[in-house]
């Protein structure tokens, strides 16, 4: 059985878009969607928390969880950025991701807009327990089962993986009254470091990332907020494009601003269409919450009963600037 889910592991691989985790809201997500959009916020300190379960319907799901947080570190026009973002993938109970990221980003004024350079550089760990999986050479004829205490014949293969990790990106931003655009790219792996359990020097390949956003009101309550990214990893290529629609919500005893639902496709690129998601969120002063499910259109939707994947994403940030003209209520005499 483990064989089997080995062999499952590896062939879901091999089909993914990419090697790296990628979220729905990859948005929300901003340390691992670009080292420059740290500290590209409105505040004081921002912490990060997005979960990603995905593909529900084999024995056991993949489980992604990130963690971060970035702060401005000078106080002035153009501040200088520090974030750290803990990231920790579970693929099919068998193969375990870890990694740790510190990043810096500092933005330059032009014109009106701003170009914000970022880079981020880390530590990834991988392993995965050998001892509680079972090989061919391990078939006890005699009995018609696998015997994990007969050798494996696979004496050539390490159980962990270490290697540093470096990105970098450059994200341009522009601001004006009730409209904002972003259009960013990175560029991971730069220093293409060595990736395999087995004895060779496989190299994890540098991986391409172009992403915009926009944020504009075409009515006084109501934005259109529609989001892009291309992913290129080697030969695997990703297209994810969406949009949601938000509504301001007027004074309320929850002191919400506004909700917003949209959907999203994911698409291989000349290869497989992959999923259709659809998105809802609420955000509060302080605190941004949204929720997304992914349904499985690719290869894999037979196996996963078009069960993709449930994600759910939180932001919360600190020191927002408080609003210039605040009315305060009072009773007349």
């Amino acid at each position: 059985m483990k064989f089997f889910t080995l062999i499952v592991l590896i062939t879901i691989y091999t089909l993914c878009h990419a090697q790296d985790i990628h979220f729905t809201q990859f948005y929300a997500s901003p340390l691992t969607l670009n080292p420059a959009s740290t500290g590209h916020f409105e505040g004081n300190l921002r912490i990060m928390n997005n979960i990603r379960k995905q593909w529900k319907a084999i024995p056991v799901p993949y489980n992604t969880v990130t963690i971060g947080a970035d702060k401005h570190i000078t106080e002035s026009e153009q501040p200088l950025s520090l974030g750290v973002i803990a990231i920790h993938d579970q693929s099919a109970g068998i193969l375990a991701v870890n990694k740790f990221y510190i990043s810096a980003s500092l933005p330059v004024k032009i014109g009106s807009t701003k170009l914000h350079i970022g880079l981020q550089g880390g530590l990834v760990m991988k392993s995965y327990p050998l001892n509680q999986l079972t090989f061919p050479q391990q078939f006890d004829m005699s009995t018609g089962y696998f015997n994990s205490g007969l050798n494996n014949s696979e004496a050539n293969l390490d159980q962990n993986l270490f290697y540093p990790d470096f990105n970098a990106g450059a994200l341009w931003t522009w601001k004006k009254e009730k409209t904002e655009v972003e259009i960013g790219y990175a560029l991971f792996h730069l220093t293409q470091p060595r990736e395999t359990f087995l004895p060779g020097s496989n190299k994890l390949p540098l991986r391409n990332v172009a992403h915009g956003g926009a944020k504009f009101f075409i009515h006084p309550k109501i934005f259109i907020w529609p989001n892009i990214i291309m992913m290129q990893h080697q030969k695997a290529n990703t297209l994810m494009a969406g949009s949601n629609l938000g509504f301001m919500l007027p004074g309320n005893h929850l002191n919400a601003n506004y909700i917003f639902a949209g959907s999203l496709f994911r698409d291989g690129v000349k290869r497989n269409y992959d999923a259709i998601a659809f998105i809802a969120g609420i955000k509060f002063i302080n605190l941004e919450i949204g929720i997304s499910y992914d349904i499985n259109m690719s290869a894999l939707e037979t196996a996963t009963h078009n069960r993709g994947a449930f994600e759910i994403s939180i932001i919360y940030i600190t020191g927002i600037p408080a609003l210039k003209n605040k009315t305060i209520p009072c009773e007349r005499l």
